[in-house]
């Protein structure tokens, strides 16, 4: 595998964190500067509600939204803990966490430590690689600096004068779309809705449903992967007759999405012809994050 370029600037109320490889976007990060997501903080919180036996809890962190977690062992209403919260879900559902710790039963409630920025964020999941870190915005540049110092993988360039993103703009249009088209014909056409995400094959003038499956299956993961797409996922694929050819189409996928740091479950073929896989929340997506 290549070395990465990671990117990251803040225009247009956002910080935008991007990752390439051999002028390639594979990952993109985003969040809102004012009113940050919050996957990833540090926070104190109360519980307000306990299910029998710990098996799971409610907290209140004094944020809009409360903190759900499972198996949580002995716990009351009232008691205090320190979450990490894993996911962030909006619509008025409670955020997913996990415990960090236990605190006594004194003192307020509220955030610890904040929660990471999207260049951040995408270290973290290049983990051990070698590549190159490139900041149009002081503060991050700083940031980066000192929290990358002693990082001999990570080389990170003088503050950007010009634009540091190779060709973002068109590709972010792009993600605002609905309708994605296949170089080889066909399309793809993505709808977010509160359940699920549902993802549509079309054939367009393309006469081999095979071959539009096989590109479209990596393009889906490609989008589900830049958009930030979560939870459960449906993709209505062209139908086909061949059975080895729908084995084709779901080792296609899997080989797509084996890199996506989120986690993809792929559970195969329903008995209509879809695909069903889950895919981890990691915080808005990109349509939310452009919404709000």
């Amino acid at each position: 595998m290549s070395d990465f370029l990671l990117t990251c600037d803040r225009e247009d109320g956002l910080i935008r964190a991007a990752v390439w490889r051999d002028g390639k976007l594979c990952d993109l990060y985003f969040d809102k500067i004012e009113k940050p997501d919050l996957s990833g903080a540090i926070l104190r919180a109360r519980a307000v509600r306990v299910k029998s036996e710990g098996k799971a809890a409610w907290f209140d962190a004094g944020l809009e939204e409360k903190i759900y977690l499972e198996n949580i062992g002995a716990l009351r209403a009232g008691d205090v803990r320190v979450l990490r919260v894993r996911a962030t879900r909006g619509q008025g559902k409670a955020s997913s966490g996990v415990l960090v710790d236990s605190f006594e039963n004194e003192g307020g409630v509220g955030l610890i430590v904040p929660p990471p920025l999207p260049w951040q964020r995408a270290l973290e999941d290049l983990k051990e690689e070698k590549g190159v870190c490139r900041f149009a915005a002081l503060e991050d540049w700083q940031l980066g600096k000192k929290e990358l110092a002693t990082q001999e993988r990570i080389k990170i360039e003088a503050l950007a004068k010009e634009a540091v993103h190779p060709d973002l703009s068109d590709l972010l249009e792009e993600l605002s779309a609905s309708r994605v088209f296949l170089s080889g014909g066909g399309e793809i056409v993505i709808e977010q809705t509160e359940a699920l995400v549902a993802i549509d094959v079309n054939a367009g003038e393309a006469s081999n449903p095979t071959s539009v499956n096989l590109a479209a299956m990596h393009e889906v993961a490609r989008q589900i992967r830049l958009r930030n797409l979560g939870g459960i996922i449906v993709i209505d694929a062209l139908k086909m007759k061949a059975r080895a050819d729908k084995f084709k189409l779901l080792a296609s996928f899997k080989r797509a999405s084996a890199g996506d740091p989120a986690g993809v479950n792929v559970f195969g073929l329903t008995k209509l012809g879809l695909v069903e896989l889950t895919r981890a929340r990691r915080g808005p997506s990109f349509i939310e994050i452009n919404e709000k």
